[in-house]
């Protein structure tokens, strides 16, 4: 390969070399049969990673807050956060990286969300809490009673129900 592109170029490596250079290696390897295709067009990665990575993306779609939920548009997301062009190429830490980030972000959305149902009056918390936040603290800390403990478990009922049956509002 380094041979290859020093007979076009003078250069071993394309990180080396200008735009015009590239250009030039690029047409020969379409000479030589190379098929050019855009993002996407290539086998998806499955890994398991991967497929969690989609799946959140489609939890971002159902909950109304892509405006554009298509693979090309994950591609961005993923190269705005791992700066890699496509999910097969990333290294281990970059795929965590990446899966990180999409928890987060749902994460967020949901939490707000659910902040919306309590304050409309949708899901009510549980009687020992005053706030969202309240609730959220209690499930952090652990430290309640049996009786808030079950309480807590039909919040977190509620609160799963909601979620999967959420309709985006129409604008």
């Amino acid at each position: 390969y380094a041979s290859f592109l020093r007979g076009i170029t003078g250069e071993e490596s394309t990180t080396a070399m200008n735009r015009k250079q590239r250009y030039l290696v690029l047409e020969q390897l379409k000479k030589d049969g190379f098929k050019v295709g855009r993002p996407g067009d290539a086998a998806q990665d499955q890994s398991e990673q991967a497929l969690l990575v989609r799946h959140k993306w489609l939890m971002l779609k159902h909950y109304g807050i892509l405006r554009d939920p298509s693979e090309r548009a994950l591609l961005k997301y993923v190269r705005r956060i791992t700066k890699v062009d496509r999910m097969e190429w990333l290294k281990s830490w970059q795929m965590n990286l990446l899966v990180e980030a999409i928890k987060k972000w749902v994460a967020r959305v949901e939490r707000e969300l659910l902040q919306k149902a309590v304050a409309d009056g949708l899901i009510s918390l549980p009687f020992f809490c005053a706030t969202f936040e309240d609730a959220e603290f209690s499930q952090r800390t652990g430290v309640i009673t049996a009786e808030e403990g079950d309480a807590l478990y039909q919040y977190n009922q509620a609160c799963e129900a909601y979620l999967a049956n959420y309709t985006p509002p129409k604008e």
